[in-house]
This record gives C-alpha cells, structure tokens and sequence, in this order.
C-alpha cells in the first residue's frame, strides 16, 4: 500500500487543543484514518507553527483524499493537504530516466 504525506493547517484554538491533549490526538488521528481503510505511521507538530504533518499509509489515492476532505472538515483546520510518496521502483524509473536525457542532451553539445 502506498505512503502519504500528510500537511494541515490549524486554527490557534484547535493548535492549542492539540497540545493541551497530546497523547488522544494520536489516537484521535489513528481512528480516524482507520475508518478510511488507511494506517498512522507517525504525526508530528512541526516546530515551526505546530501544525501537523504525519505519513499515512492508503490502499489508493481515493482513500487518501477522501480522508484528507473528510478531515479538512473538522472543527479548527483551515486546510487539509495529502500527497502520496512515491515507491523505490518509481523513484528507481525517475533516475533512469535522467540519467538517459541527460546523456542525449549532452551527446548533443
């Protein structure tokens, strides 16, 4: 199952929230992703605005953005944002593929 990486943006009060009651935010958000078919890897509060931003794991990309609207929705969050990572083998493809037009483009030089 592919990986996602997960951003929002939270309101000061739900920011607040969230630190007030830490350890139920990570079960919050593991419930909450599992009712959409998906897995918590991990969530963080970034340093710098203490919005979230965690890696989820989808069966799809249909489930990942069903997820990430249903939980744009909620009380507090601004904005919901879900990407999906890519995997070795098209990280593997992206590589050959520079490598092959980097070498045409200086054969041409």
């Amino acid at each position: 199952m592919p990986f996602y990486l997960y951003q929002a943006k939270l309101s000061s009060k739900a920011r607040e929230h969230i630190l007030h009651n830490s350890t139920k935010f990570d079960e919050v958000m593991k419930q909450s992703v599992a009712a959409f078919g998906g897995e918590l890897v991990k969530c963080f509060l970034t340093a710098a605005g203490g919005d979230p931003i965690g890696f989820l794991i989808f069966e799809d990309d249909i489930r990942a953005r069903a997820w990430s609207l249903y939980y744009g929705t909620q009380d507090g969050v601004q904005s919901s944002n879900i990407q999906r990572l890519l995997e070795t083998d098209e990280l593997n493809e992206i590589h050959g593929i520079v490598h092959k037009s980097r070498d045409r483009a200086e054969a041409h030089r």
